[in-house]
């Protein structure tokens, strides 16, 4: 029988930090986009490690992008062991992300569909591209 490690590191939390909604947008005619961004903060002492994932969804309306949504959510990581940054392993920055993303979705999915008639459900996406993103904007305090 293969003997299972512990992962270096557990998801502890989630919590949305800022959201901004404008329902008075008509997205019926209007091209619509998607950006997201990512930074950390890494607690070397206590070894938890915060991922911010920032959502925005953008409307170009004659030339013009406004803000439709605006969705900051946090997560806690906790690392098992000590860590210093470079020795955070390589799939924890992708992995992090990709933990959070569920939450986010299902998050704008209720917001919108209890708020508005056009109920926005966020596609199935490959964030692993943020993973870079992330290692490069933590500070390590």
């Amino acid at each position: 029988m293969n003997n299972v490690t512990a992962p270096p590191f557990k998801f502890n939390s989630f919590k949305i930090e800022e959201l901004r909604l404008n329902n008075r947008l008509d997205i019926s005619t209007d091209r619509i986009h998607h950006q997201f961004d990512v930074s950390g903060s890494f607690d070397k002492l206590n070894k938890f490690f915060h991922v911010h994932l920032f959502f925005k969804e953008l409307i170009d309306s004659e030339g013009t992008e406004k803000e439709k949504i605006f969705v900051e959510l946090s997560g806690e990581f906790e690392f098992r062991d000590e860590v210093s940054n470079e020795d955070i392993p390589d799939f924890f920055w992708a992995n992090s992300i990709a933990i959070m993303y569920p939450y986010l979705r299902s998050f704008i999915s209720l917001v919108t569909m209890q708020s508005s008639e056009n109920t926005l459900i966020l596609p199935l996406i490959n964030l692993s591209k943020l993973g870079p993103k992330l290692k490069e904007n933590t500070t390590i305090n």
